[in-house]
């Protein structure tokens, strides 16, 4: 009699093979698709699970801003006056490692003064630079110590000589161009319109000794300066300072970073640039409008910083970033979408974001009206990008910057050379 065991061993299929040891084979050619597919699916386990662990701690931590969305009109094209050129890229580099992050200038019986990054007031006498004073004090180039070293920024002389600072950590300073000693006419701990000053950025003076001085947030300071252009907050202002009175009023508010400021040739109105939103706002002082603000010039092909007025009429603007002049255009994008904002200020340190904006050197000659009249590019920032003030001095303009280790130098004759 058959043994059942033997016919199931020696089974044969139908054509005419055995079946022997078949589902043991299958049993190791299963655990070795199991070996090979386990790594895989380990690295995407684990990959899943630090994502989720990442979105779950990004979802957690609390933002440092509030981040708000603001949609920016396509860049101005770069046709007609704002027709790409090379003149700026003439730019000479004057007094480079003498001077640091040099950001506001004026001229005093031939000389001119600026302030550094350094906390330092230099004057300049041809090639030669001599300590005036110092806003603060040293140690000084760091994160931590820039406060207590100072920073003086907007600067502008009277016809005694007496050199007014906005320091962004000491306030409005009064300082003896002669020998460098200063006194404060407006205290950081001092509330005006219910708020102590954060970033006094900018000032201009009139006539009868009235300074107009810009605090460009109340909520960041100078350091945190690419933080206050990312958040677009509008919580910056304008103060007026009668140095007559030593009183002190809030005139203007509402300001998505307020930062340079310039009277207008009649001194009827001041001009301010909203650094965020990429404009300039005029504020009437006189006559049937007086305390109206209304946009003079709108979506400006950068970020504009200081003002100044141009001997051929209308004003110099210097741009701090451009955008919409080369590549993409990163920023206009972020600015629009609170929540990546909200993510960026939560794992990125803000000051790599400002690198999406382009390397791209570009000042504005602007009129009354706020249209551009010219423009002067530098695309590939040979000479120099990020400017802050444009001042005439003795037939060049020289261009401050807050970030170079020198002094831009552009001879006039050379803006008739595009």
């Amino acid at each position: 009699m058959d043994n059942p065991r033997q016919r199931k061993k020696g089974r044969k299929t139908v054509d005419g093979t055995k079946q022997k040891g078949s589902s043991s084979t299958k049993s190791v050619d299963g655990k070795q698709q199991a070996q090979t597919r386990s790594p895989c699916v380990q690295c995407l386990l684990m990959f899943c699970a630090v994502v989720g662990v990442l979105t779950a701690v990004i979802l957690i931590l609390p933002c440092p801003a509030d981040p708000q969305e603001y949609s920016f009109p396509d860049p101005p094209k770069l046709e007609g006056p704002l027709a790409p050129n090379t003149v700026l890229s003439r730019t000479e580099r004057f007094l480079e490692g003498k001077v640091m992050g040099p950001e506001s200038l004026v001229t005093y019986k031939g000389d001119l003064y600026t302030g550094t990054a350094d906390g330092k007031v230099l004057r300049i006498r041809g090639e030669e630079v001599t300590l005036v004073g110092r806003t603060g004090t040293p140690p000084c180039g760091t994160y931590e110590t820039e406060p207590t070293c100072g920073r003086p920024l907007g600067m502008r002389v009277d016809s005694l000589g007496n050199l007014y600072i906005a320091d962004a950590y000491l306030g409005l300073l009064k300082m003896n161009i002669s020998t460098g000693d200063h006194e404060t006419l407006i205290p950081m701990d001092v509330e005006v319109a219910g708020h102590k000053m954060m970033f006094p950025n900018d000032l201009a003076i009139d006539r009868d000794g009235v300074i107009y001085l810009s605090d460009s947030s109340l909520t960041w300071q100078r350091r945190d300066v690419f933080s206050l252009v990312m958040e677009m907050k509008p919580d910056g202002r304008v103060l007026r300072y009668d140095t007559k009175t030593k009183q002190v009023r809030q005139i203007m508010d509402g300001i998505s970073f307020s930062n340079g400021v310039e009277l207008s040739p009649d001194q009827s109105y001041l001009v301010v640039a909203e650094t965020s939103k990429a404009r300039i706002l005029k504020h009437h002082l006189r006559g049937e409008h007086a305390g109206r603000t209304e946009v003079l010039t709108d979506n400006l092909p950068g970020l504009p910083d200081n003002i100044r007025s141009s001997s051929r009429g209308g004003y110099w603007v210097a741009l701090a970033a451009t955008r919409g002049t080369k590549g993409p255009n990163l920023m206009d994008a972020i600015q629009a979408r609170a929540w990546l904002k909200r993510l960026i200020f939560k794992v990125l340190p803000m000051h790599l974001v400002l690198l999406a904006a382009p390397q791209y050197g570009l000042i504005l000659e602007i009129d009354e009206t706020g249209a551009i009249v010219a423009s002067y590019h530098d695309p590939e920032a040979k000479g120099i990008a990020s400017g802050s003030e444009i001042h005439e001095h003795e037939g060049h303009l020289y261009i401050g910057s807050y970030v170079a280790k020198f002094l831009g130098r552009l001879a006039l004759e050379e803006l008739d050379r595009l």
